[in-house]
């Protein structure tokens, strides 16, 4: 059986299946099962031989994405800002619209300075990550609450040949201490974190995020505003004079927090809008 072949059996096998964007899904499923890239698959398809390994494989895949389960947890990859991250049940699945929090965090940080960046939440260390890759010069402290989350942000740090990545094992709150020396109060440039931000009861949200994704890195206490508004409390005290907080929220949370964000004594505040016209990021400067 040519792999076009197959592709097309499993096309017509999933035509009644409710999976959004099937064919496109398929597409990336087998080139991660068979390490092609999507130009490889379009030129070779028509000619590739499979074996029955990996038809078993590849069927072993499907049977799993059609259970819910996502798929960068099935190829244990996930692409993001240019860059493969190892993704699996230990941290949340990085998000396209995350790119947006990194671009902004860039243009706070010279190209040849030695900034220090702390990513509060850290999960696969997408973001941190991203900022030490382009900004080699510059230090980052990945922080979770999340033992597994951070070892799982170490593997990324050094499958992307990093060196100036440290990380701290620690729930942030208002009264959280930094435990290392070197990273004191009012002396961090720059500090990034995608919250959790979700209501435990919001009905909206997806069943295979919330049977797959990690809870921990999902939901907050306070209808979902509890890490929001204690994470900004301890960025204003560790940010110096001219530093930034960017961070993620959920849609419809803007003029709560704008409300709250309000009482703190940053000199200013932003919103920027994700890739569907959404409020989704604030950009505190203090």
């Amino acid at each position: 059986m040519t792999l076009e072949e197959y592709f097309q059996t499993q096309v017509r096998k999933l035509a009644s299946s409710s999976r959004k964007d099937q064919d496109h899904l398929l597409i990336e499923l087998c080139c991660e099962g068979l390490n092609l890239s999507w130009s490889d698959f379009q030129l070779t398809k028509s000619k590739r031989a499979l074996s029955a390994p990996e038809i078993k494989g590849l069927n072993d895949w499907i049977e799993q994405w059609l259970s819910g389960k996502p798929l960068a947890y099935i190829t244990g990859f996930k692409e993001f800002f240019g860059h493969r991250f190892i993704c699996d049940s230990r941290a949340l699945i990085p998000r396209h619209e995350t790119e947006i929090l990194v671009e902004r965090a860039l243009s706070y940080l010279p190209e040849n300075g030695s900034q220090k960046v702390i990513d509060i939440g850290t999960g696969t260390g997408c973001i941190g990550l991203s900022l030490s890759k382009k900004r080699p010069d510059s230090s980052v402290l990945l922080i979770d609450a999340s033992a597994e989350a951070l070892e799982l942000a170490k593997e990324n740090a050094a499958c992307l040949r990093l060196k100036n990545v440290s990380t701290i094992h620690g729930t942030v709150d208002r009264q959280f201490e930094m435990p290392i020396s070197g990273w004191e109060k009012e002396t961090i440039d720059l500090i990034v974190a995608n919250p959790p931000y979700i209501a435990s009861d919001d009905s909206r949200v997806e069943e295979s995020v919330r049977a797959f994704e990690p809870n921990l890195a999902l939901f907050a206490e306070d209808d979902g505003f509890a890490c929001l508004k204690s994470w900004a409390h301890w960025a204003y005290r560790y940010l110096k004079p001219g530093g930034c907080y960017i961070f993620e929220f959920g849609q419809g949370q803007e003029d709560d927090l704008a409300r709250f964000l309000g009482e703190l004594p940053f000199s200013s505040t932003e919103i920027l809008q994700d890739y569907s016209q959404i409020s989704r990021f604030f950009v505190l400067t203090k």
